[in-house]
């Protein structure tokens, strides 16, 4: 029996995985080889989509030796064979509903969905999508609204000032939190998923499938959108950047994203 068996290692990407600048830690890329070769597994547990991903972890079929859980657990992903294991889309209809909804509350907010290869709007000149929209390599697509229903998607995002989506989400709460399962991933960031969908559902339903009852999960995180994998797994881990709410749910907080958090880990299980 090898050192790490039966370990599986799940770690969210931006404020955890890379650096502050959205680079790879070499000394997490180091442990990560030690880990593996000693029978441990690794995945991402990310609000990326899956060909997301690839802008800043380029290896991401050599890297991970078990399914990626993307757009925040709405997609099982398999780098080595390029394919989708399982999803959960949003219906159109629904989607259109919430929009709508929120355009009128607060007609200026970004808003976009999350596919399989990137992302999909009706307003790409926003203010707030700016970025999404010009950086990185995955798909921008631009589609009417009354058109959404020709593309599969995963999730539904608004982006403006805090300020703002701090009274989006207290009135999506209101309205429509018996039918989708609303979340935070950034200050500046507001998700809407299929009811029921989080990091923590898809992977203890990828750890069963692939192992059964017989792994240990360790789970990584930094955002309120990490919060129910991370109460899920049987070892809690943040990086020393993260916010408070996460703080108080992990049982470990070990050092920064720039220094190397999944390197702490496997110092730890090491000793």
């Amino acid at each position: 029996m090898k050192r790490f068996d039966n370990i599986i290692i799940a770690s969210d990407i931006d404020g955890t995985f890379v650096d502050r600048e959205g680079k790879l830690v070499e000394r997490n890329l180091r442990s990560l080889e030690y880990f593996k070769k000693n029978g441990g597994r690794f995945t991402l547990a990310t609000g990326r989509a899956p060909l997301h991903i690839l802008d800043v972890v380029p290896n991401a079929a050599e890297l991970l030796n078990m399914p990626a859980i993307t757009l925040n657990g709405c997609c099982l992903y398999d780098f080595s064979n390029g394919r989708v294991i399982d999803g959960y889309p949003l219906d159109a209809e629904g989607v259109r509903e919430v929009v709508s909804f929120v355009r009128s509350i607060d007609e200026g907010v970004g808003i976009r969905l999350g596919t399989v290869r990137g992302l999909l709007t009706d307003t790409p000149d926003n203010v707030y999508l700016h970025n999404d929209m010009t950086k990185g390599t995955s798909e921008k697509k631009i589609l009417p609204m009354d058109r959404w229903h020709e593309e599969t998607f995963y999730k539904l995002v608004f982006r403006s000032a805090p300020e703002s989506l701090d009274k989006i989400r207290i009135k999506l709460d209101e309205n429509f939190s018996d039918r989708y399962a609303i979340t935070r991933s950034w200050s500046t960031i507001l998700e809407v998923l299929p009811k029921g969908r989080s990091k923590a559902e898809m992977l203890i339903d990828s750890v069963r499938s692939l192992c059964g009852d017989g792994c240990r999960v360790i789970a990584v995180g930094d955002y309120e959108n990490d919060l129910e994998m991370l109460m899920a797994a049987d070892i809690s881990v943040c990086p020393s950047n993260a916010v408070d709410t996460v703080k108080k749910v992990c049982r470990h907080c070990l050092c920064s994203n720039d220094e190397g958090v999944i390197g702490d880990i496997i110092d730890m299980l090491d000793k």
